[in-house]
This record gives C-alpha cells, structure tokens and sequence, in this order.
C-alpha cells in the first residue's frame, strides 16, 4: 500500500492563495469605490488585515489537528457534537460558495465573451472541472493548483501593471479629510473579495510540518498587491462617479487598455483566459473544502467518494437564481456568512485553544 503523502506548507499557501482570486475582482473597484471613494486603495489593503489574523489563529490550531482526523481536532476544542454542526455548516457554507461563484463565472462569460451561448452551457464544463480535481488525493488536488499558480498570478500582476497607464491620480489621491468611516466601509466590503481562506483549515490535518508564521502575511500580502493594482487602475482610469456604473469595471479597464508596440490588440482575451483558470482554481478548492468537512461529519475513510454526488447537485444549485440580480444578491449575503465562518470562528477557536492548551490530548 502506497504511503499517503503529506501537504506542505507551501501547497498550502499556494491553494488558499488561489481560491481568494476570482469572480470577485471583476466588481471590485465599483464596489470599493462606492464604499469609499478616494480612500478605494487603502481600504482594499486594509481589508487583508482580518486574513492575516485568522489565518495566523489557524495555524495555531496545527498541534490539535495534525496527524488527527479534522472531526476528533475540532471536538477536542468544542465537544463533539459543536465539532459536528461546526463542520455540516463549513459543508454547507463552501458548497453554497462554490456553486455561486461558478454561476457568477457563467453569466459574466455569457455576457462579455459567449454572448449567443446559454449560461447553462458554460456552467456545466466549470462545474465538470471543478468535480474532476475533487475526485483525487489531498496532494494530488494541491499540485495541480500549485503547476497553475505561477501562470495565474504573473499574467495577473502584468495585466494590472499593462492597465495603470491611463491612471488619473486625482481619482485615486487619498483625502483623510473625509473620515474614518468611509475607509472602513470600504475595507468592510474588500473582505468580501478575500473569503474562500478557510480552506486552509481543511489542510491542517495532512500538513508535514508547522506552518511558517510569516505565511499569512505572504498569503495577505500577495492577494492584497493584486486587489490594490486592480482598484486603482479601475478607479483612476474611470473615476469615481463612472465606475460604480459599470458592472464589471476591471473587464472594461482592459478593453480600453493597449500595449504598446499592438504586441496583442484585445487584451480581455488574454485576461479572461487567465480568468477562466482563476475561477477553476476557486470552484475546485471551495468544493474541495465541501467535500472534506462532510467527509468528516459522516466519517468517511475518503473524501473523493463524494465528489460523483457533488456534480449534479453542484450543477443544480448553482442555476437555482433566476438572472445575474439575483446572482449578486447572493454574493453579498455570502459575504456577511463568509465574515463569521472564515474571520470570527478561527478567532473562537484559537482563543479556546488558547485557554485548554494541550492537555485535551494528554487526558
């Protein structure tokens, strides 16, 4: 029998780090610029702090996790049954996640890309895919993500970089006169952009060793740099009244950018293509989180036997909002959810942690 190989610290990071860049962005600078206006930038980046903080709170949950099933990790924290609803609502909460950021990937594509082509259509290849990586290992689901990662964000950091030539500063000058409150409104929304990170907790278990302490300031960081490029040629480039009337402001941005020399004359065709995979990239990790919290609850050797399952169910959820409304509305109230289950639950946990210690283990 094959020994089963553990996840590594940078896999990790790697998946959480792909799973936070997604439909998101595509909305972002209005959302963020609706919020806060000239302050759009420095909110953005803000809103990575409460990532940094729990995702430094998961990592000191790795001695009561690792080397131990995920469901006998939490019960030490909360009790078994706590443990249990804890895990169905993660279940239920990283499906819903999925299946609406697929359905938000297909009507954008629809839209921008395959005007004439059913959004059903689109939706079923993304949710094949999605189950497909499911079907396999832990480590086999964390190194295909980490072979697509350093194509993904380097043609995202230079598409960000192509779109800053037609920045207007004036849009984007910070003005501290207009308060505090505006400021963190807007950071209040970025976080939303950034859900999807709780995944990690589902990696805990199988990790080689103790994660780095710098990783969530990587992790932060990196997705934060990229989030803040975006704003900022969005709302410099349109300005703050005309970017809140665009639905997709980052699509727009790219197709009035131009490289110089014409080396490529439709810049979204590049963008999406690389979009396509960034989304792929999220729907697979958000159902992959699915599929080990029920895995746990149900007590379960594999987590792969559910993937099967998961594909038309998957499919069917996701086309339950009738149009993009109700798609949007969905995504904000999957915001609100995602601010207790991925910033304050590993906050309780770590805190309880904390005051119990390891001596849970030792009795």
């Amino acid at each position: 029998m094959t020994a089963r190989r553990p996840v590594t610290v940078r896999g990790a990071m790697i998946v959480v780090v792909n799973i936070r860049i997604r439909v998101g962005i595509l909305a972002l600078p209005r959302e963020v610029g609706a919020a806060a206006g000239p302050d759009s930038v420095p909110a953005t980046l803000l809103g990575a702090i409460p990532v940094v903080l729990s995702l430094a709170a998961l990592n000191a949950l790795y001695p009561w996790l690792q080397g131990h099933r995920l469901d006998q990790g939490l019960a030490a924290l909360v009790g078994r049954p706590a443990a249990r609803l804890l895990l169905l609502a993660y279940a239920v909460y990283f499906f819903t996640f999925a299946a609406i950021i697929a359905r938000a990937f297909a009507e954008a594509f629809s839209a921008n890309v395959l005007l004439n082509t059913p959004v059903e259509a689109i939706l079923l290849p993304m949710v094949f895919a999605a189950t497909y990586l499911v079907h396999h290992r832990t480590v086999t689901f964390m190194r295909t993500i980490e072979m697509i990662f350093p194509v993904l964000v380097t043609t995202l950091i230079l598409l960000a970089v192509a779109t800053m030539g037609r920045v207007n500063m004036i849009y984007v000058q910070p003005r501290a006169a207009v308060g505090l409150a505006p400021l963190l409104q807007g950071a209040g929304v970025s976080l939303f952009a950034y859900s999807g990170y709780t995944v990690y907790l589902f990696l805990l278990p199988e990790m080689e060793d103790r994660p780095r302490r710098r990783m969530p300031w990587l992790v932060a960081l990196l997705v934060g740099l990229i989030y803040a490029m975006v704003v900022f040629s969005a709302v410099g480039t349109f300005g703050l009244e005309e970017v809140q009337r665009i639905t997709w402001p980052t699509i727009e941005l790219v197709k009035v950018t131009e490289i110089p020399g014409r080396v490529l004359e439709r810049l979204e065709s590049a963008f999406l293509a690389v979009w396509v995979t960034a989304v792929f990239t999220t729907v697979g990790p958000g159902l992959f989180a699915a599929a080990k919290a029920l895995q746990a609850v149900l007590g379960l050797a594999d987590h792969r036997v559910l993937a099967p399952a998961a594909l038309p169910l998957l499919y069917v959820v996701a086309l339950l909002a009738p149009n993009y409304a109700a798609v949007a509305s969905l995504l904000d109230r999957l915001g609100w959810t995602g601010l207790v289950m991925e910033a304050m639950v590993p906050l309780v946990l770590w805190l309880l942690a904390r005051r119990r210690g390891r001596s849970a283990w030792a009795a």
